[in-house]
């Protein structure tokens, strides 16, 4: 027996037909402008599809006894983000030619967008200390933040304690102590704003600039004492903000306002303390050479008158073994202190006492 079976081949007609849709958001995601950048494929009809029979893609050129062609349309709206408006034409060619029936025609929106705004990173966190050469501040140089941007140009805005900046940084000037916030914002050609910002903190690191009267001549009252403040020391000390107080001290001793000396000194290196606003602290050092400039106070015994019998038997012979003696006057003549007195010395530090014969 036989039988028969009959295949129908149907050509595709162009109410078939189904186009892709829009990539606007709504229908479809858009294209974000870093992967069109990254990828020439990613706005390509291998992504953004195809026309359609069912589940069959149309190519371009015939198929089926159909004839596709596409032409695109770029409309950029900002650096970075565009509009494609791809026209679809599908043609009949066993159909005579009619206006809006063959061929049929789609516009297909597909838009490309920068929503991302640039990627910046800010300078670490740092403390700087006020510049002596200017007093109690400082200018800074403010670093440029680390700023890309995958789609587009930007500029950048730093702000800072005393306004902004049109610009990745830049120069503050007289900025005084404390902590200050430094922002930037980076702005695409888009209007996309990142932002980042670093803390800034200005402190007085810088000691006191301690200037000693190198020499120093100390001279010691008449009881062999003296005291010196530190302002006998001190030659303008200065600090670049706020000088707090200045001491002064002796080896041994603790500082305080003031020194000492007595008659047991002679060369003495002191040291000058200076401490700022802030806890800072420097030091110099003055030599002082101590000095008694006051003499002793020399009492001598009355004159006396003896009778000459006197002197021959009571003092020749010794007078004439003393100048004989080779011994030092004070020493050899010392038996007459006995009858005619000794002379009384005071001084305020120590003294020696020596004494001539005629």
């Amino acid at each position: 027996s036989n039988c028969v079976q009959t295949i129908t081949v149907e050509r595709i007609l162009l109410d078939d037909v189904t186009f892709p849709g829009y990539y606007d958001g709504v229908n479809n995601p858009v294209i974000s402008c870093a992967s069109a950048n990254s990828n020439p494929n990613a706005t390509s009809p291998s992504y953004t599809g195809r026309p359609k029979v069912g589940f069959v893609n149309l190519n371009l050129g015939p198929t089926c006894g159909l004839s596709v062609n596409m032409s695109d349309e770029v409309f950029d709206l900002c650096d970075g983000s565009y509009d494609i408006l791809r026209t679809w034409s599908v043609y009949d060619g066993c159909q005579p030619p009619i206006p809006g029936i063959n061929p049929i025609t789609y516009t297909q929106l597909i838009k490309v967008v920068d929503k991302v705004g640039p990627s910046i990173s800010c300078p670490p966190d740092e403390t700087v200390s006020v510049d002596y050469l200017i007093g109690c501040n400082i200018d800074y140089q403010i670093p440029a933040a680390s700023v890309s941007d995958a789609c587009s140009d930007y500029e950048v805005i730093t702000t800072g304690p005393f306004g902004s900046i049109y610009g990745n940084g830049g120069t503050l000037q007289g900025l005084p102590q404390g902590t200050f916030e430094i922002e930037f914002q980076a702005i695409d050609d888009c209007n996309n704003k990142s932002f980042c910002e670093y803390n800034l903190t200005v402190v007085d690191s810088v000691s006191p600039a301690m200037i000693c009267i190198q020499q120093k001549e100390i001279v010691l009252n008449s009881g062999g004492y003296a005291e010196a403040h530190y302002e006998s020391f001190d030659l303008f000390s200065f600090d670049n903000c706020c000088l707090e107080s200045i001491d002064v001290k002796r080896p041994g001793q603790a500082y305080g306002e003031s020194v000492s000396f007595d008659c047991n000194d002679d060369i003495v290196i002191v040291t000058l303390r200076g401490i700022d606003c802030y806890g800072n602290v420097n030091t110099c050092i003055s030599e002082v050479n101590v000095e008694d400039k006051t003499g002793p106070q020399l009492d001598c015994p009355a004159n006396q008158t003896i009778l000459c019998d006197i002197y021959y038997t009571d003092y020749a012979a010794d007078l004439d073994a003393a100048q004989g003696s080779g011994l030092p006057d004070m020493q050899a003549y010392a038996f007459l202190e006995a009858d005619f007195g000794t002379a009384q010395v005071t001084d305020n530090c120590d003294f020696s006492l020596d004494m001539t014969t005629e």
